[in-house]
């Protein structure tokens, strides 16, 4: 008992200094979680001040701050822990993630130590992006991002691991500005100064660019002279050198014996003519296919030669191609490196070496005597372990113990890294794997912002802060939430007005949201296992939708006979008696109900319902003006029922007699009653023109007195041209027939005629007075008989000769008229 508790003690003394050790990172770590997003977006603005690029630009290193800026998203990848702000970091030029100076200084001492052992170069490589290093690049000391600053202080309002000054690093690619940042994680933005540079060709004025952009295209042509031809560049302004001239010309081949269309930069082209031109020593001719004149090679059987074993020299010309052997021994070295060849001077190669000499296998077990020219190897399997000290070498006759190395494991490591997902896919190898270089992409609720951690982190690292509204759609009845920014977990409860109708009364609910809102649940209402006496039960909540309260909205409510209305809660609102006089109207409409308030039956609702007395008065309504007879029923509303009985009565032509009830004349408006008071016979008045009324039986005068449609006959003045016409038509426009040249040519024929006629009765009435002049005379003078008798006879002879003129003149009219008639029944035809 004694040792338990003195070991209990020494546990409470060890945990007591473990927590004073870690208090400040414990509080740092704090610290981080309490910063607000307002302290977050003031250091990154100060950070971007001097920055005077687009956004887009920035894009990159705003991720790396808001990273830094999250408590637990700065994970050191060797040892898989949060990187805090006290922390004294390394961070890698290439990729730019930071770690730990002291889990970084182990790795780099864990990696020389094994490649000095494997006598490969000592060098070390970045965890992540596997970016080497020499063994001079050890890093020694805490410096700042921008390297000027050794051990920064953290200070609040600057970035953590950050010195609080201009970065000044030189930007990529080189430009020759520096970076205007302060001191910062993560690779350095575009470069955003404005320059004044102009276009690629240099045709155009000088234009004002950013500095990360400021190449630029005119878009004209190029037109720069090429070196090699006349030609000048076709393409538009462009970087760079010109492309090779494009220009197809016909050009010779080296030899000049052929000719082809080509391309202006491939220049003069090689055929397939053999040149045969003969060598310098002019026995032999060049067998290169065509080139240049002056350039065949020497013939290389020109100069002096020797036997082929090397000894003896020959003075010859090139003409004899093959020289003689020596007799000598060869004497050359073989392939063996050790022994020479023993055979008389010969033009072949040398054999392998023959001769028979002890050697050893490679591992060193076994030693046989064999040819020079071989090698010898044992069976026996390698017993050493390959470099990964796992795995056995088990090769035949290996000499990796004589060489005192290892050699490399074929095998995969298949070894679950450190991230618990994915497995080494690296050759079977000693120590710890290399941490997962897979990266995995944290959103925001909704997506917008996003950072990259090292895989297996994504539970340790809170999401990116994002001021950008939630858009996760409402769980209650409201279409859109109230507008709150993006954040993790549950929506806050809506705390708008809830909206809803009541279907009893139609009224909105005032009170705020309550669809699908966290409540207590009973334990009594919970399905769980009992708990025991010692078990704390917590509080559950659930997901619910509470119905509407009572609707409290005011409403007028009136008693069950309808005389006063009172104000109720919309909840309460009951018709109850008012213990008056009900005084609702009868049936009968002329009486009212002299019962106590109640309510009357309806097609809806029949319960608890008393209906109202019943009228029993006779009938007291006057009867309509014209009728005579009495209303049959009693007591009833108004009107009177149609009064049935007939009536005789005349139509309104007078013709007919007709029967109609009482209830049709008196009840009938003007235009019914005329209706009514129709035969339906013609009506048998006549218009104005003359012709009957075409109407049936109708009041008042006629109608449509100038739309007759009888057919008229209408003649020209002298009645020769005759026409049919409508009556309506002859009525409204008043239609004459004039004459034509025709009937002019008659009237004048017909007033001749008349003339002649006229004059011969004038003559007669002459002929006649005189007659009767001369007959007064002779009554008053004397007689003369012979002279009488002479003038009688004068006188007879001229009536005779008149008589003959005047007949043959009424020929001529008679005719005249005939021939008149004649035309006129033509016309008449024609037409």
């Amino acid at each position: 008992m004694q040792k338990f508790k003195r070991a209990q003690a020494e546990n409470k003394i060890a945990i007591n200094k473990h927590l004073q050790a870690n208090a400040y990172l414990e509080s740092s770590s704090e610290d981080e979680d309490e910063r607000n997003e307002d302290e977050m977006q003031n250091v990154i603005g100060k950070v971007l001040s001097a920055y005077q690029g687009r956004e887009a630009d920035a894009e990159k290193i705003l991720s790396y701050l808001i990273n830094i800026f999250q408590s637990n998203s700065a994970v050191c990848l060797i040892c898989i822990s949060t990187v805090k702000k006290a922390d004294p970091i390394w961070n890698c030029s290439k990729c730019f993630a930071f770690l730990h100076l002291s889990c970084i200084l182990h790795w780099i001492q864990d990696s020389l130590n094994v490649k000095r052992e494997k006598g490969i170069t000592p060098i070390w490589a970045c965890p992540k992006c596997r970016m080497e290093y020499d063994q001079d690049e050890v890093p020694r000391n805490y410096k700042c991002f921008c390297r000027k600053v050794t051990d920064p202080s953290c200070q609040p309002w600057n970035i953590p691991h950050s010195c609080g000054e201009t970065c000044s690093k030189p930007l990529q690619p080189e430009c020759g500005h520096k970076c205007v940042l302060l001191c910062h994680p993560g690779p350095c933005p575009p470069c955003a100064q404005v320059v004044s540079i102009k276009c690629f060709c240099g045709k155009q004025m000088p234009q004002q660019r950013r500095c990360n952009d400021k190449n630029w295209s005119c878009g004209t042509v190029c037109n720069k002279r090429y070196q090699l031809c006349p030609h000048s560049c076709k393409e538009v302004c462009h970087s760079g050198e010109c492309p090779p001239c494009s220009e197809v010309l016909q050009l010779k081949c080296h030899c000049k014996s052929n000719e082809e269309l080509k391309l202006c930069s491939e220049g003069p082209w090689t055929c397939d003519k053999p040149c045969g031109r003969l060598l310098s020593c002019n026995v032999h001719t060049c067998q290169s296919t065509c080139h240049s004149l002056g350039d065949c090679e020497p013939c290389l059987l020109e100069k002096n030669r020797t036997c082929p074993c090397g000894k003896k020299r020959y003075a010859v010309s090139c003409k004899q191609e093959q020289l003689p052997t020596c007799g000598d021994t060869c004497g050359k070295l073989l392939d063996c490196g050790s022994h020479y060849c023993n055979m008389r001077c010969h033009t072949d190669r040398c054999g392998h070496c023959l001769e028979v000499v002890t050697k050893s296998c490679r591992c060193g077990s076994y030693q046989k005597e064999v040819a020079c020219g071989k090698e010898f190897h044992c069976n026996k399997k390698c017993m050493q372990t390959r470099l990964c000290g796992r795995h056995l070498c088990n090769k035949k006759c290996c000499d990796c113990l004589i060489k005192n190395t290892y050699n490399v494991c074929e095998k995969v490591c298949d070894n679950t890294l450190n991230c618990r997902k994915h497995k080494c896919s690296a050759p079977c190898h000693s120590g710890p794997c290399y941490p997962c270089a897979r990266t995995e992409v944290i959103h925001c609720r909704c997506g917008y912002k996003k950072i990259t951690v090292p895989c297996g982190t994504m539970k340790k690292i809170k999401p990116p802060p994002c001021n950008k509204p939630c858009k996760i759609p409402p769980i209650c009845h409201h279409p859109k939430r109230e507008t709150h920014k993006c954040h993790q977990g549950p929506c806050p409860p809506c705390r708008k007005i809830c909206g809803l109708v009541y279907k009893r009364c139609g009224h909105s609910c005032v009170a705020v949201c309550h669809t699908k809102v966290w409540v207590k649940v009973n334990k009594n209402e919970m399905k769980t296992q009992p708990a025991g006496p010692w078990d704390i039960q917590k509080e559950t909540m659930q997901l619910k939708t509470l119905p509407c309260p009572p609707c409290e909205v005011s409403v007028p409510v009136t008693c069950l006979g309808g005389h006063e209305t009172n104000p109720w809660p919309c909840h309460m609102a009951r018709p109850t008696p008012c213990w008056r006089f009900c005084g609702r109207t009868l049936p009968c409409t002329n009486h009212t109900c002299e019962l106590i308030c109640h309510k009357v039956p309806s097609s809806v609702d029949h319960k608890n319902t008393v209906p109202c007395m019943d009228c029993e008065k006779p009938c007291l309504f006057p009867r309509p003006q014209g009728c005579t007879h009495s209303c049959p029923k009693p007591c009833h509303p108004a009107p009177c029922s149609p009064c049935k009985q007939l009536v005789k009565i005349s139509c309104h032509c007078g013709i007919s007699t007709l029967y109609r009830r009482c209830s049709e004349l008196t009840s009938a408006k003007p235009e019914q009653r005329d209706e009514l008071l129709k035969c339906g016979n013609q009506c048998p008045k006549n218009y104005a023109c003359g012709h009957r009324c075409v109407n049936n039986c109708h009041p008042g005068p006629c109608k449509n007195e100038r739309e007759c449609n009888k057919k008229v006959k209408l003649f020209c003045t002298c009645k020769r041209i005759k026409k049919d016409f409508v009556c309506s038509t002859v009525q409204k426009e008043e239609i004459r027939i004039s004459c034509d040249d025709v009937c002019k040519k008659l009237k004048e024929e017909k007033r001749l005629a008349e003339a002649a006629l006229l004059e011969q009765k004038r003559q007669a009435e002459e002929i006649r007075n005189q007659q009767e002049i001369e007959k007064f005379e002779r009554k008053f003078k004397p007689r003369r008989k012979g002279k009488d008798r002479l003038d009688k006879r004068q006188i007879q002879k001229e009536s005779c000769g008149n008589y003959k003129k005047y007949s043959i003149l009424a020929v001529l009219v008679c005719l005249i008229g005939v021939v008149m008639f004649y035309i006129n029944v033509q016309t008449s035809s024609t037409k």
